[in-house]
Parts: C-alpha cells; sequence; structure tokens
C-alpha cells in the first residue's frame, strides 16, 4: 500500500468546461466525492488500484440514485460493498 493518500477532487466543477450544475447539485456532487474520498482514506488504498475505487464510487452512485442522501449511510454502504 501507498503512504500517499487516496484523494480526488472536484476541481471540473470549478473550471470554465464544467457542465452546467445547479448549486444545489454542485453541492451534492461535492458530497459524494467527499464520501468517496472518506472512503478510499479509511481503507488506505494505494493509488494505482482501479478496482476497489470503482466498486466504492458505483456502490456510493446507486445508493445515491436510490434516494440515499445520509453521507454516512452512502459511507458504511460503500465499506460494505467492498468488504464483500
Amino acid at each position: 500500500m501507498s503512504n500517499q493518500p487516496f484523494v480526488r477532487n472536484v476541481a471540473l466543477l470549478e473550471t470554465e468546461d464544467a457542465p452546467d450544475f445547479s448549486p444545489e447539485a454542485a453541492e451534492g456532487v461535492r458530497a459524494l466525492v467527499a464520501v468517496f474520498n472518506r472512503a478510499c482514506l479509511t481503507l488506505n488504498l494505494d493509488l494505482a488500484d482501479e478496482e476497489m475505487p470503482r466498486k466504492i464510487a458505483r456502490s456510493i452512485i446507486e445508493a445515491a440514485i436510490s434516494g440515499e442522501s445520509d453521507p454516512e449511510t452512502l459511507y458504511q454502504g460503500a465499506l460494505k460493498a467492498v468488504s464483500n
């Protein structure tokens, strides 16, 4: 495992080429990215790892699409999804 934190940012949201998100939608995306980053940091993922981050992201996105919005529930669900 790498000692570098596995963190993605939402810089795309602050560029001129960014999609036109409403302020609420942009904040929602930031919240999902924060949950993703927290899960990746908790698991101390290696920066070269691609499979685990995809599983984490898929879990978070699927739960959010299903209506879940609580960050702690999304986080716990992501951890559970990769522990199976």
